[in-house]
């Protein structure tokens, strides 16, 4: 990777729109690592950092100093990480060409790396935090304390508190463990998910707004539409034995869907990054992620948000059923 940034003076590291604990860490640390090939950078996160991550930076005092637009603009180069499609990006999305770029990233799929000039990616990663951290260490050894806190947290929020273990998960936990951070050290923040007056009335008016269907005869296909608190309300309605839910939330830029999947679901060969790329397909935008959470950025569906969501609920669990049975999968 450090051979295309040869001619770089200054890169721009890109995650996605409201950056989880794993895009923020993988962004510091992305960030790091052009530092130690001496090159200055700056992070630009669209729509900025998620309720989880605020609540991380916040505990531990940790400051991201984020870049404007007009600084990408201004780059020599990018490095996008945690993001599977341009989409994603926000306004820099479309300065994604044109200069040099680097991909570091773990999703199952991903529509920028045809664009990269070079990438670290492995789909099998627990986390993009851990191929960040596994090159910082390789290219600088150490890493401070800080930046170390946030990389755990990364790596403990994409792994589902390491119930999802991926390629490098073990040993960039060693390493971490080697520089004096544990599990024990973070997880009291992780558990700390105490949902705010918000998010508990986002939960209540998502599972109100419920549309459910059946599909593959066990599946529970729900769609609901709300303003914020998306992946909130999708892991509620799975709690309440949903299998496949869709949330719809309006956005200036266009609708944002998140898609979770059941294990059952995932069984079936049902999953979120399907599902996500099926309604990019069908509504336009893009769609990606994970087995279990995916997420499509869909800027030119433009019914209201109730008639958008009633118009998935009528569609998608036919799609499902004809996918269970082995036709158009």
């Amino acid at each position: 990777m450090k051979e295309v940034l040869e001619q770089a003076e200054k890169a721009a590291v890109l995650a996605h729109k409201n950056a989880d604990p794993d895009a923020l860490a993988s962004a510091v640390l992305a960030s790091k690592l052009l530092g130690c090939w001496g090159i200055r950078s700056c992070i630009f996160l669209p729509e900025g950092l998620s309720k989880a991550s605020k609540r991380i930076a916040e505990r531990h005092g940790l400051g991201v100093d984020q870049c404007s637009i007009e600084d990408v603009h201004g780059s020599d180069a990018l490095v996008v990480v945690d993001s599977g499609s341009l989409s994603q990006l926000g306004d820099a999305g479309g300065l994604a060409r044109g200069k040099p770029l680097i991909v570091i990233d773990h999703h199952s799929t991903n529509n920028i790396l045809e664009n990269a000039d070079a990438a670290l990616y492995d789909p099998n990663a627990g986390s993009t935090t851990e191929l960040a951290l596994a090159a910082l260490l390789e290219e600088c050894c150490s890493i401070d304390r800080d930046t170390a806190i946030l990389a755990l947290h990364g790596i403990l929020h994409d792994t589902r508190r390491l119930a999802r273990p991926g390629t490098f998960t073990l040993y960039v936990l060693e390493a971490l463990r080697i520089e004096g951070i544990t599990v024990e050290a973070t997880i009291d923040v992780q558990q700390d998910k105490t949902p705010d007056l918000g998010e508990r009335v986002a939960r209540v008016k998502g599972l109100s707004r419920m549309k459910a269907d059946r599909a593959c005869r066990d599946l529970i296909v729900c769609v609901t539409h709300i303003g914020s608190y998306e992946g909130s309300v999708a892991r509620a309605m799975l709690d309440v034995g949903c299998d496949i839910a869709v949330v719809v939330v309006d956005r200036r830029e266009g609708y944002r869907i998140a898609v979770r999947a059941s294990k059952n679901a995932q069984a079936k060969g049902i999953t979120a990054d399907w599902v996500a790329s099926y309604l990019a397909g069908k509504y336009g935008g893009e769609g990606g992620g994970h087995k279990a959470a995916a997420m499509l950025h869909a800027p030119h569906f433009k019914p209201a948000p109730e008639d958008a969501a009633s118009e998935i609920a009528r569609t998608l669990p036919g799609r499902i059923g004809r996918a269970c049975n082995g036709v158009e999968h």
